[in-house]
């Protein structure tokens, strides 16, 4: 999939608590972070989505399309709801940015969207919440 351009909605994802889960799980969790992180790249993909980066357990991704955007929000939290998790039950926040001035060429305008809904996830706590 190619970047998307022009008018661009974001997701960023957080795993809830995974610093504590890496911690209390310490052989579990990294089976289950793949997991995570094949589940959501199965959404997003499938849904027209472009992943412009990972972090940890973070996903930073952009769509071409609100639709497909909110689509791959409902597919993720759908799809890790259903999962048959072992020991490490992995529950993630979820936030979607809409900006109008991303360019093809550049990653810039990723990354500042990327800073500005970062705090509006990480202040969604719990991954039950959500903000309007």
């Amino acid at each position: 999939m190619e970047k998307p351009t022009g008018t661009v909605t974001f997701i960023f994802t957080d795993i809830e608590g995974s610093t504590k889960l890496s911690q209390q799980f310490v052989d579990a969790y990294p089976a289950a972070l793949e997991k995570h992180h094949a589940i959501l790249r199965s959404a997003i993909e499938s849904n027209n989505g472009y992943v412009f980066r990972i972090a940890g357990d973070a996903f930073c991704c952009a769509f071409g399309k609100a639709e497909d955007a909110v689509k791959a929000a409902i597919d993720i939290q759908l799809n890790l709801a259903n999962e048959k998790w072992e020991q490490v039950v992995i529950k993630i926040r979820i936030g979607l940015h809409r900006n109008r001035r991303v360019e093809r060429r550049t990653l810039h305008g990723l990354y500042h969207a990327r800073k500005n809904c970062t705090g509006n996830v990480n202040w969604i706590r719990r991954a039950d919440r959500y903000l309007k």
